[in-house]
C-alpha cells in the first residue's frame, strides 16, 4: 500500500511539472506574440510617419548675396511654404506601466517624423 501511495504522489508531481512546463511555454509564446505585435505596430507607425511626412523645402541660397535673383528666390520660397499643409493632432493616451516602453518607442518615432511632438501633461491615475 505504501508503494502505491508513493507512486500516486510521484504521478501527481509529474503531472504538476508537466502542467507547469506547459504554462511556462504558453506564457513564453504569449510574450513573443505580444513583442511581435508591438514591433509590427511600431513599424506601422514609422511607416505612416514616413508616408505622411511632407517634403522639407530645400534651403535657398542667401538672397542678400545675390541682388538680381532676390525677388525670384523669395517668391519661390513663399510658394513652397504655402503648399505645405500642417496639422495639429491632439491625443490622449491612458496606459498601464507594462505599456510604457512601447509608448516611449512610439513617441520617439513620432518625434523623428514630425516637426514637433510635445507631452503637455502627465497624470497618475
Amino acid at each position: 500500500m505504501t508503494s502505491w501511495l508513493l507512486w500516486q504522489k510521484k504521478q501527481q508531481l509529474e503531472d504538476t511539472a508537466k502542467k507547469k512546463a506547459l504554462y511556462e511555454e504558453q506564457k513564453k509564446q504569449e510574450a513573443e506574440e505580444k513583442e511581435r505585435k508591438r514591433k509590427e505596430e511600431a513599424a506601422r507607425v514609422e511607416l505612416a510617419g514616413k508616408v505622411q511626412s511632407a517634403p522639407i523645402p530645400e534651403k535657398q541660397p542667401d538672397p542678400a548675396g545675390i541682388v538680381t535673383q532676390q525677388p525670384a528666390i523669395a517668391e519661390s520660397y513663399q510658394e513652397q511654404a504655402a503648399k505645405l499643409r500642417r496639422k495639429r493632432v491632439v491625443i490622449e493616451i491612458t496606459a498601464n506601466e507594462t505599456q510604457f516602453a512601447y509608448l516611449n518607442e512610439v513617441l520617439m518615432k513620432l518625434k523623428n517624423n514630425a516637426e514637433k511632438v510635445e507631452v503637455l501633461e502627465k497624470e497618475e491615475l
